[in-house]
Order: structure tokens, then C-alpha cells, then sequence
């Protein structure tokens, strides 16, 4: 049985161009959409290196570096990869890992604030050895293979771990200062509340050549960037007003604000080892390993021109870094709301009648809290320093150990069918796209050169051959027709 018309009600296809205004307007929206996320890391990392004054000036690197890199990961997977219009920036799920590195090396009175480069060569080291699994899962087809005993009831405690283990994070950004209140009571407002609201905005018509308006979903569409860019025009106001004290979270005269945003140069194109040759640290690696693993999962159940523009122009990633720092506890907090809200929305595939599913789910999430709770207090499992320290940092991390408890039991525990554990059933039907709206299509050059060598049709990253030929016949059936293709076969 084939079905047919799938997609047809959509504005823009795959392989659809876009009139240039229209290609502009897009990536400005999704950028300033995104825009707000890709600053939540790079505040949470700068506290962490413990460098002092050298802090804000750290913090500019490191957004310059985020908007850049993200922006060449978008271009390379939207136009070689799933090609899925969505942008590819940090992922929440090495936040556990990151918070039990700050565990690890905390900010004391103490501190040498020279040694924060020797940190960071440490996190970019272990980062880049466990950020290898993505390639190789990929490459190898494995996460393929993992993704079909993967369900919502390990996907499930996961999230909601990543969520939990956020929550220090949060309550330390959130309790520098009520303005972050302000920043999630007016986040809320414009995701819940105000949504569908239309809005009209007066524009200038070149083409009627007269001022008309527009309505439109503003809050809906922005609602993180309205909400920085008021509560840090009201923290402008309490400053220059001194309705605030000298040292607030909220202030935005900082002299170390004034001063990296002086002295900043306005373009600073980021490369790699920028704060010296990474470093390994075994620990570590095996923190960013597991949340890797989790960032895969969660995957299985998420505009890049303008991002390296902002990235190589450092003057704007330095005014950005003026924002103050108490306004991104609302925004990790609303982000972390949702990610939440995800995580609750799988339940509905799941069969929650079912004694077997709530107590997987929930003694997953119990341990989960429970064991890292445990280790945080207690040290010194084998006497050996690198065996305490790595399963010390793994079993710290609530998101692996209650992920990892959920798959067991959800693996090996009898009592539900597939679709009762949350698994889509595979169709028996066929769906037929066109092949030029189906996104999978590579163009007929890639096509012919694949062919020319065969043997990387094996890699499952690669089409197959059959695939390949039944695409190129597809695409000349179109072009001469079916009747003019079989004479030339003949």
C-alpha cells in the first residue's frame, strides 16, 4: 500500500529556494529565537574557570567561539546532514557533567585565578575525545541499532535528571538578584500567556510606498529576546537611576564590563586551541563521554551565516557579555521548564496502566537523585585515585545512573509489548515522496560520484546502490517521461 501527499500543506520543501529577502528574514528569526540559549553556557563556563577579573573577557571568547562554531555545525547539517531547519548550538545535557566538574575544582578564597587556562584545556581535551562517539555511532550505523531499545521509559528519567541536576545552577543564578524574577515571571508571561496574541507593527510598503501594519505573534515568535532586552533595559534604568547598589548582579556599569567592551577589538575571528593545547583528564572524559551518550538520546526522541558574521564581530559578543548576569537565571530556568515539559510529553506514548512502566520510571529517577546524592559525600571507593575519581565523576551524574538504570530494567524486565513500553510500531505501508521534496535525495553529481566508488555504499551513512539507481530513474522519468525510458532501456 502507498501513501501519497505527504507534506503537501508545507511552505517550503528541502530542496526549495527561498526569494533572497525571504532567506534573510528566516535566519535573522531563527538566530534571534536561538540566540538567547547559545548565551546560557558560555556564563555558566566563564564562572567556572574561576578567573577573576579575566572572567568577562573569557566570557566574550567563549561566545564568539559558540556563535561561530554553531553557525558552521547549522550550514554543514542542514545542507549535507538531515538538512532539518534547526539550528545546532550547546547542549543542556553536559551541564551535569560540567557542574560535577565545578564540584571537582570549586571557586575558593584560595584559588589561583592564573590557573583557569589549565581548566579550560581541560574540559576542551576530554570534550574532544568524548565527542568522538557521535561520529563513530554515526559512521557505524550503532546509534541506529542502540535507538531501537531506547524508549520513552529511558528517555523519560533522563531528561527529567538533566532538569534536576540543573537545579544549583539555577537557584545560584536565580538568588543573585530579584531581576531574575522578573526574567521568568515575564518569560512566562510571553510563552504561556501571550502566545497567540498578534501584535500590529507599523512597517514602511517600498513596494506601495506607504506605512501599513502587520500583525504578527511577537511574543510567541521572540519571547526570550523580548525578555533579555527589557529586564536588561530595566536593570539600564535601576543603574543609572542608583535604585541598586554599587557590586549588583543587576548593574550594567561594571568596570570590568566598561573595559572588556573597550577594549574588545571589533573583528576576532575564533580558532582552534585559542587557550592552549587541550589537556586530558580521564574523570572528565568519562563525564562528557556519558553526556554525550545522553545529548545522542535525546536526540533520538532537536542561521549559520549570521552566527559566524556575530561570532567574527567580537564587539557585538562583548556587548552581549555585558548582560547581566543575574537575568540568565530566568532564561536557564524557563529553558530547563521545557526541556522538562519534553520529557513529560513522552509519557503519552507510554502505557502508564501498566505497575511495570511507573515503578521503572520511577526508581529510576529516585536512584538517579539518590546515588549521586551519596558519592557526593562520600570519597575513596577503591583506594586506587584515577578508578575514585572517574567512577566518583560518573556516578555523581544523576542523568547517567538513573538513564542507565532505566534501560536496564526496561530491557530485561518482562511484562509489556513494545507499544506498551512506548515504541512506534513500523508501518506496512510505503510512503512515496517526490523525489525532489524528499530530503534523503543527494543531487545526481553526489549521486555519480558514489558510484564511480561502491564500495562506500556499505557505510550507513551512504545511500545505498539500489537506492541511489531507483532515485537517478525517478528523476528521469520525470524529466523524459516513463515511455521514453523504457524504449532507451530496450
Amino acid at each position: 500500500m502507498a501513501v501519497k501527499g505527504i507534506g503537501d500543506d508545507i511552505h517550503f520543501h528541502v530542496n526549495d529556494v527561498p526569494h533572497f529577502t525571504e532567506i534573510i528574514l528566516f535566519g535573522l528569526q531563527q538566530m534571534l529565537v536561538c540566540i538567547s540559549g547559545l548565551l546560557v553556557t558560555p556564563y555558566l563556563l566563564s564562572n567556572m574557570l574561576c578567573a577573576g577579573v579575566e572572567t568577562l573577557a573569557i566570557r566574550v571568547q567563549i561566545i564568539a567561539a559558540t556563535f561561530v562554531t554553531t553557525g558552521i555545525a547549522t550550514i554543514l547539517q542542514s545542507t549535507f546532514g538531515l538538512r532539518l531547519a534547526i539550528l545546532h548550538g550547546p547542549s543542556f545535557a553536559f551541564l551535569p557533567a560540567l557542574h560535577t566538574f565545578q564540584q571537582n575544582y570549586p571557586c575558593t578564597s584560595d584559588t589561583d585565578p592564573m590557573q583557569w587556562r589549565d581548566k579550560m584545556q581541560l574540559i576542551s581535551g576530554s570534550l574532544f575525545i568524548a565527542t568522538f562517539l557521535m561520529p563513530l555511532f554515526g559512521i557505524t550505523g550503532l546509534i541506529g541499532k542502540i535507538s531501537r531499545y531506547i524508549g520513552p521509559v529511558t528517555i523519560v528519567p533522563i531528561l527529567v535528571l538533566l532538569c534536576v541536576g540543573t537545579v544549583p545552577d539555577i537557584e545560584q543564578k536565580v538568588s543573585l538578584h530579584w531581576i531574575s524574577v522578573l526574567e521568568l515571571v515575564l518569560l512566562i508571561s510571553f510563552v504561556v500567556l501571550l502566545e497567540n496574541v498578534e501584535v500590529p507593527i507599523p512597517i514602511y510598503s517600498f513596494k506601495e510606498k506607504k506605512i501599513k501594519t502587520i500583525e504578527t505573534r511577537i511574543f510567541g515568535q521572540f519571547p526570550y529576546l523580548l525578555g533579555i532586552a527589557i529586564v536588561w533595559f530595566v536593570c539600564y534604568i535601576l543603574t543609572v537611576s542608583n535604585l541598586i547598589p554599587e557590586g549588583s548582579a543587576a548593574r550594567t556599569d561594571h568596570n570590568e564590563s566598561i573595559r572588556v567592551l573597550q577594549q574588545t577589538p571589533w573583528v576576532q575571528v575564533p580558532y582552534p586551541f585559542a587557550f592552549g593545547f587541550p589537556k586530558f583528564n580521564v574523570a572528565l572524559a568519562f563525564a562528557f563521554t556519558a553526556s554525550t551518550i545522553a545529548c545522542m538520546i535525546e536526540s533520538v526522541g532537536n542561521y549559520g551565516f549570521m552566527l559566524i558574521f556575530i561570532g567574527v564581530f567580537s564587539k557585538v559578543s562583548a556587548l552581549l557579555a555585558t548582560i547581566p548576569e543575574a537575568i540568565i537565571g530566568g532564561v536557564l530556568a524557563t529553558g530547563m521548564s521545557l526541556i522538562c515539559g519534553v520529557a513529560f510529553a513522552n509519557l503519552q506514548s507510554i502505557d502508564l496502566g501498566l505497575s511495570r512502566n511507573l515503578t521503572i520510571i520511577g526508581l529510576s529517577i529516585i536512584l538517579g537523585c539518590t546515588i549521586p546524592a551519596h558519592f557526593e559525600k562520600s570519597t575513596g571507593i577503591t583506594g586506587n585515585e584515577t578508578i575514585d575519581d572517574s567512577m566518583g565523576t560518573l556516578l555523581k551524574m544523576g542523568m547517567l545512573v538513573g538513564g542507565l538504570i532505566a534501560f536496564l530494567l526496561d530491557t530485561i524486565a518482562p511484562g509489556a509489548t513494545r507499544k506498551q513500553r512506548g515504541f512506534q510500531e513500523e508501518t506496512e505501508f510505503e510512503i512515496e515522496i517526490d523525489v525532489e521534496k524528499d530530503g534523503f535525495a543527494l543531487s545526481s553529481f553526489a549521486n555519480r560520484a558514489i558510484l564511480k566508488v561502491p564500495s562506500i555504499t556499505k557505510l550507513p551513512v551512504v545511500p545505498s546502490k539500489e537506492s541511489i539507481k531507483r532515485i537517478e530513474e525517478l528523476r528521469m522519468k520525470k524529466k523524459f517521461g516513463e515511455d521514453q525510458i523504457i524504449r532507451g532501456k530496450k
